[in-house]
């Protein structure tokens, strides 16, 4: 019994400290705390990410994209050495797959079109929620198109784009918990900064235009990993002044010496 209070007691205390140290961390701002316990501290905020695996992920409803806009944007990411998912070989049922929830995990970049029959199925939804999830758990980026839709009718559920969730209200009508996360999902999806084909034409200068920004986005998170690293400015100056006389330069040398470190951040 003395052995089980004092366990209790060093678990309080480091509770208490984890509590403190985490109040001193945010710049003295209050951290969330769950009350139905005292000593139950949890922290809203973003956990490490799992490795990623694709640059990018495209989220869409087959049927309506696949064979045209979804493909010439793959092809677009493709061709700029983005190295893209794209559910080429998953069988879509019911339920959203283990698989794919896996991949949205592991992508940098989800990317979803939205068109005008997207509510009408429910693993599209399914994978709208979860996209949204990774880019609140994990810091993921999430880029929504609205391919001949209008934001607004997504955000309302109206309109065309309106019908297909009609149906999933009557048929889903004594699951409201579903319903609404679905609902949520696509409301603030419309929040988010994304690309109207309605106002970018023709459709492969609105591919460009996706892909120019994925790059600068890629690029960005790139470049952030390598800031501080001791050296690598004079490294880069010197490579900088071969390229002025030679149009291939080779980088060579041992293991783990920073060849491929010193190519990225040149490239």
């Amino acid at each position: 019994m003395l052995k089980k209070a004092l366990l209790i007691l060093l678990g309080v205390s480091i509770s208490k400290a984890i509590r403190f140290i985490s109040h001193l961390c945010n710049g003295n701002q209050p951290v969330a705390v769950d009350d139905s316990s005292e000593d139950d501290v949890i922290l809203t905020q973003t956990v490490s990410p799992p490795g990623n695996k694709y640059d990018v992920l495209l989220s869409f409803r087959g049927e309506d994209t696949r064979h045209t806009f979804a493909s010439y944007l793959y092809k677009g990411l493709r061709n700029a050495s983005i190295h893209t998912f794209m559910d080429h070989e998953l069988c879509k049922g019911e339920s959203i797959s283990p698989v794919l929830l896996r991949t949205i995990e592991e992508s940098e970049i989800s990317v979803i079109i939205f068109s005008e029959d997207y509510t009408s199925s429910t693993w599209s939804l399914d994978e709208l929620v979860h996209i949204l999830e990774c880019m609140h758990k994990f810091g993921r980026v999430v880029i929504p198109i609205f391919y001949n839709v209008d934001p607004s009718n997504i955000c309302k559920q109206n309109g065309n784009f309106g019908k297909g969730f009609d149906v999933l209200k009557q048929r889903f009508k004594d699951d409201h918990e579903k319903l609404q996360r679905w609902r949520n999902a696509l409301i603030q999806s419309t929040s988010l900064s994304g690309w109207d084909s309605n106002v970018i034409r023709p459709k492969f200068k609105l591919v460009e235009e996706i892909v120019k920004d994925i790059l600068s986005k890629l690029n960005y998170e790139s470049s952030s990993h390598l800031e501080g690293l001791v050296g690598i400015a004079r490294h880069i100056e010197n490579i900088e002044k071969l390229q002025i006389e030679a149009r291939i330069v080779g980088i060579w040398g041992m293991g783990g010496t920073g060849k491929t470190t010193l190519a990225k951040a040149i490239f």
